[in-house]
């Protein structure tokens, strides 16, 4: 903890009889009387200067201000905001004339002033209220940019720090192009529409927070994406030295920055918004209700693009945004021309709330009941996806066996835990039909049987691995074929049988399943997928492309090549993000396209 804040909760903790304003049971009036005499007699001026020169009394003021501000009554309310804030605004203009750089105890020393008591706004709520007309307050339109993202980024990164607050201090600054409140409509999944399949991607939109994603491999996707498609916008929400780096680059290319502060958003933006249009031609960000553990804030980045959007895009799409009253996670749902395409995996939220919580996924080795219980539900399920999709939905395995539930059961289970989009590619071809490109982990281990010790090293060095040669390779062989792998082949199997038996052509390509452990640096989930299925597809001027990452294995990546061309399609890799890959993201849940909106 540094200074200013160590000083700082000495003065704010002081309430002992001593003192000249000693905590008595009839002591809320003495706060009151001390704060509007020290508003009389020490103007903003005079409490941000003592900051400097009597550092000990001015926060004693500040803590005065703070005690005060939670219990004070009109007008005296608005005295004391506005005399914090303009006192705040002088430290502010103060730091602007020196100029950079400034330290985190200078940052810091302006957030206690802000906030008067630190402790009182991360524990109550009708104090935050009453804290942010200081913060909107406290920094002048003017104020450099650098300086403004310092303050943001700290404030951001507060505890109970809620986003409409953030909203309300940022659009005072002028840190936003907009307001998202205005902006929110009613979900009503009936108007809704998908963006029809053979309309090109107008622009792509990324997501490269600093705590995950390395500055230099989101300039290396970015400069390829441009390569490849220079017509197309590209969209970055981005904080911190992810920022910085981007911004020479988005000088050259077609390419928008939108500063996301210190809020912790993941990098997969397509898992927690679909783009949808509605009948008056608008696209409509639609934002999943619920969100995964440890990623709450990932709710709001929605409306930070329609924050931060370039005004000539917002006018052309019209954007506006509404919050799903029906579960969805887009990495379990492939939509093609008028389907969409889940497992029973994808619809465990949609169980869950149709059944008010009673029925929860059984293991693989459920009873008979159970099984047919759980796929029964699955059905029920699908139906109310269907309605937020405005399409039906089609299942990629069997879901009603003639005889014993349990076996199908058992195999299906294998899938749970994982992605479909990692797992299936279902690529459109002419009149309806599809092929369907199906992971395979025993193509996986032959393939790495068959690597070079180079190509091994090289594998290795790209993701992180901590083994090399020899026992790399029998280490991932091992991993192809342990218990939980054999268990998701067994679904895989499922989906490549009952695909193949719907009259859809279907191909397999290999799947490498890499344990966590195998990482210099392991995290919590148990492993991590490089596959060749999560794709994202696009048709321009007549020609097929299947979009994804590079997995680093170039042979691998040849085959799959022809195995898209056998289908129609041109598969496009780009430089991956080795991050995301890890932590279990692959290129369709790294980023979320803008598709052009049909004519009529």
């Amino acid at each position: 903890m540094r200074r200013w804040w160590t000083v700082f909760w000495a003065v704010a903790a002081w309430v002992t009889p001593a003192g000249a304003l000693a905590v008595e049971p009839e002591a809320g009036v003495a706060w009151t009387v001390e704060a509007g005499r020290l508003i009389e007699e020490a103007s903003p001026v005079e409490l941000e200067r003592a900051l400097a020169t009597r550092p000990s009394e001015a926060l004693r003021a500040l803590a005065v201000l703070g005690r005060a501000l939670d219990q004070a009554e009109e007008p005296l309310l608005s005295r004391i905001q506005a005399h914090a804030a303009a006192a705040v605004r002088e430290r502010t203009r103060a730091l602007a004339r020196r100029g950079p750089p400034w330290s985190d105890d200078e940052i810091e020393t302006v957030l206690v002033m802000m906030l008067l008591d630190p402790a009182r706004f991360a524990e109550s709520e009708s104090y935050r209220e009453r804290v942010i007309p200081i913060l909107e307050g406290s920094v002048d339109a003017d104020a450099p940019a650098e300086l403004e993202a310092r303050l943001l980024t700290t404030l951001d990164r507060l505890r109970n720090f809620p986003f409409r607050f953030a909203e309300r201090v940022q659009l005072a600054w002028g840190a936003l192009r907009r307001s998202s409140q205005p902006l929110r409509v009613p979900f009503e999944a009936s108007e809704l529409r998908p963006p029809e399949f053979d309309t090109p991607i107008e622009a792509t939109l990324f997501s490269f927070p600093s705590a995950y994603i390395r500055p230099a491999h989101a300039e290396r996707l970015l400069d390829a994406l441009n390569e490849r498609a220079p017509e197309r916008r590209l969209l970055v929400l981005a904080d911190g030295p992810v920022l910085r780096r981007l911004q020479a680059l988005a000088r050259e290319l077609p390419l928008d920055l939108l500063p996301t502060w210190g809020r912790s958003y993941s990098p997969w933006v397509r898992d927690v918004m679909s783009f949808r249009h509605d009948a008056a031609g608008r696209v409509v960000v639609v934002l999943r209700p619920d969100t995964q553990l440890a990623r709450e804030q990932d709710a709001h980045m929605g409306q930070v693009l329609l924050q931060q959007l370039p005004d000539d895009l917002f006018a052309r799409w019209r954007l506006v945004w509404a919050a799903s009253t029906i579960p969805f996670h887009n990495g379990q749902i492939l939509e093609t021309d008028g389907v969409a395409w889940v497992s029973l995996h994808g619809l465990e939220a949609h169980i869950r709330r149709l059944t008010a919580g009673r029925l929860r996924p059984p293991g693989p080795d459920a009873s008979a009941d159970a099984a047919a219980a759980y796929l029964g539900a699955a059905a029920a399920g699908a139906e109310s996806l269907s309605r937020l999709l405005a399409q039906p939905v089609r299942f990629v395995h069997e879901t009603d066996p003639a005889g014993d539930p349990k076996p199908l059961y058992s195999e299906l289970a294998g899938g749970a835990g994982f992605d479909l989009d990692s797992l299936l590619t279902l690529l459109p071809a002419r009149e309806g039909e599809l092929t369907a490109l199906v992971a395979d982990l025993g193509a996986g281990a032959t393939l790495v049987a068959g690597l070079s010790a180079a190509e091994l090293d090289h594998f290795a060095l790209a993701y992180g691995l901590r083994l090399r040669g020899e026992a790399l390779r029998g280490a991932l062989l091992a991993a192809q074929t342990d218990a939980r792998s054999r268990a998701l082949d067994g679904f895989l199997g499922r989906v490549a049988a009952h695909l193949a038996g719907s009259a859809q052509r279907v191909e397999r390509l290999p799947l490498l399943r890499v344990p966590v452990e195998l990482l210099e640096t392991p995290f919590s989930h148990q492993d991590f997928l490089v596959s060749w299925n999560n794709v994202s597809l696009e048709t321009f001027d007549g020609r097929r492309t299947a979009e994804g990452f590079g997995t680093e294995i170039e042979r691998a990546d040849a085959a799959a090549r022809e195995v898209y061309a056998r289908a129609g399609y041109r598969l496009e890799l780009l430089p991956p993000l080795i991050d995301s890959i890890v932590r279990n993201g692959g290129y369709r849940c790294a980023s979320n396209h803008l598709r052009r909106i049909a004519a009529g």
